[in-house]
């Protein structure tokens, strides 16, 4: 069976009629999961997340949060606003197909998260009712280009500080041979067997001279 509701609000919802624990009604549980969200109400939430329920987004990387991840992510989100513009219903038997565009406005430790959002759930129908199994989110797409280009800023700017780094301290790599040549000919001229050093004797050495040739 399918089905499309239009454009509308969330506040559609009656919660004066709904029994958390007997969701049989496939409209109402997608109601109160998305009242949850707007209202801020992790017990009515976590009453219409699936036991092993999940949330994916894509874009601009990927995540990928458990059931306790996703109620976690729920508890830090303010939500602003929430307008469903598009809704497409697909129920088959005990599992349903929700497809849906939300124009959202939220923030979260300080992040925005707005525009429109693509939303595919995935519904179950369990012994208590219907409840959500999966979530995959597609975030409005120039949100997502503006996340991929400050996450590219941050990496270039992080791999300038390592380039940085590395350039402001001697190379850690292994002992060349015009290296260990040259400390085991010091070594001898201070009057002390080379052939009493082990290869990790020989690397300190040549980790020293190196600090030494670097300090100077």
């Amino acid at each position: 069976m399918s089905r499309r509701l239009g454009h509308h609000l969330v506040d559609v919802f009656d919660r004066s009629t709904w029994d958390p624990r007997d969701v049989s009604d496939l409209s109402q549980a997608i109601d109160a999961f998305e009242r949850a969200v707007v209202e801020h109400d992790l017990q009515l939430a976590a009453s219409m997340l699936d036991i092993d329920g999940a949330l994916l987004k894509v874009e601009p990387a990927v995540v990928s949060l458990d059931r306790s991840g996703w109620l976690s992510a729920l508890d830090v989100e303010v939500v602003h606003g929430y307008e469903v513009l598009e809704r497409f219903v697909h129920e088959d038997g005990d599992t349903a197909a929700v497809f849906q565009q939300i124009r959202l406005s939220a923030s979260a430790d300080g992040a925005d998260r707005r525009g429109v959002e693509t939303m595919t759930d995935v519904w179950r129908r369990r012994p208590g009712g219907w409840r959500l199994w999966r979530r995959h989110i597609v975030p409005d797409a120039d949100l997502a280009a503006d996340e991929r280009a400050s996450g590219a800023a941050a990496a270039r700017a992080a791999s300038a500080r390592d380039v940085n780094s590395e350039s402001a301290t001697p190379a850690a790599s292994k002992a060349t041979v015009t290296e260990i040549a040259a400390v085991l000919a010091a070594i001898a001229d201070a009057g002390q067997d080379p052939n009493e050093l082990s290869m990790e004797d020989v690397e300190q050495y040549v980790q020293a001279f190196r600090a030494m040739k670097f300090d100077a």
